[in-house]
């Protein structure tokens, strides 16, 4: 799994409409999106269960997204990736 956008220095604003997109070659299983504000300490599921070949997401970037400790993560059990 590879997150490619967002995927560092965007500059997303609260309340807009982004696609969030990943790679996932090889993945069988659910994916599951998750968004952090203070740099991955604590995470929000935005969805917990894309198909494998799912590789994007519509959301509304939430009130306080406005930061630059905010990431992006995208996994399948073990395997995952997050924004740089």
């Amino acid at each position: 799994i590879e997150v490619t956008y967002p995927n560092g220095n965007e500059k997303l604003s609260p309340g807009t409409s982004e696609t969030i997109t990943w790679n996932s070659n090889g993945i069988t299983g659910t994916q599951t999106v998750e968004y952090s504000l203070d740099n991955g300490a604590n995470w929000v599921v935005l969805n917990n269960v894309l198909g494998a070949t799912t590789n994007r997401l519509t959301w509304t970037v939430p009130s306080g997204a406005n930061t630059t400790t905010a990431l992006i993560r995208v996994s399948s059990g073990a395997v995952s990736d997050v924004s740089d």
